[in-house]
């Protein structure tokens, strides 16, 4: 499932394959083939969240948001594809490179500094995996008074307060921090606010590298052995707890009625506010 790591991690793999050479073609599913862009340069490429930006010549920023299914492939322009070129929401070729989106949720091109676009993405809260990171800001966002009474499993999810986690992190978060994900925000400290997005951060920034996303022993001081689950609870339902061997639980509740998964005891209904705690390494 993409998730803020996987925005990033794409922007490192093909930003060296796209800045500075000029577009040859691009299109977008809804709008063909777009010419006007033909031959001006790629001169920057970022993750902003979930969202991909890639500017082109100052003029135009792509912008692809791969929502919940959506993926990716980098393919030299010489070789073949191994999906259709018929079912990509999203082609941008250039001389070396072509990077196709398949399943995108959004995919538009904007004049560069559009206004609409550039207030989409000032909504976002800070980018958990950007340079720097102002956590006493994400703070002050859940402490809004809308989110008082929120659960904390929606909290995490709600891209205005830290932009960057996803279904995936949302449950391994939870579980890492020994909280019950219908926790509601007004019982939890700041303490423990800001060591989840801190943890998230640590998280998703250990997943930028090659391979597939591991939570389990991803943390500093942490060790993970081979044959140990990628994930604490993420899509083990009904599989023994790593920490206790208790069945681990989903349920689909809460705003966005997605999968949260869960340990019910070592996240009981009663642990609410408590202190983060590490794993056992």
């Amino acid at each position: 499932m993409p998730e803020g790591d996987t925005l990033h991690k794409l922007a490192l793999a093909v930003r060296p394959r796209l800045v500075g050479q000029p577009v040859e073609h691009l299109r977008l599913r809804e709008r063909g083939e777009i010419a006007i862009v033909r031959g001006h340069p790629v001169e920057h490429v970022e993750a902003v969240g979930k969202n991909l930006l890639v500017l082109i010549d100052r003029r135009w920023t792509l912008r692809v948001h791969l929502g919940l299914r959506g993926k990716w492939r980098a393919y030299d322009a010489s070789a073949g594809w191994e999906a259709p070129a018929r079912s990509a929401t999203a082609v941008l070729g250039v001389p070396s490179t072509v990077l196709a989106f398949f399943r995108s949720a959004r995919h538009e091109l904007h004049p560069y500094r559009d206004q609409r676009l550039e207030q989409e993405l000032r909504r976002l809260g800070p980018d958990l995996l950007a340079p720097t990171l102002d956590l006493e800001l994400v703070v002050a966002r859940a402490r809004a008074p809308g989110y008082r009474d929120l659960a904390v499993t929606d909290l995490l999810l709600d891209q205005r307060v830290a932009a960057g986690i996803g279904n995936v992190y949302r449950s391994e978060l939870l579980f890492l921090a020994g909280l019950h994900p219908w926790a509601p925000v007004r019982e939890l400290s700041d303490e423990t606010l800001r060591t989840l997005f801190e943890r998230a951060r640590e998280l998703m920034g250990s997943n930028l590298g090659p391979g597939p996303r591991v939570t389990v022993g991803a943390l500093r001081g942490q060790r993970r052995r081979p044959e140990t689950s990628r994930t604490w609870v993420y899509r083990r339902e009904g599989l023994p707890c790593l920490r206790c061997r208790a069945p681990i639980r989903r349920s689909i509740e809460g705003r966005q009625a997605r999968s949260t998964y869960w340990c019910p005891r070592c996240q009981p209904a009663e642990a609410r506010g408590r202190p983060p705690v590490r794993p056992e390494k």
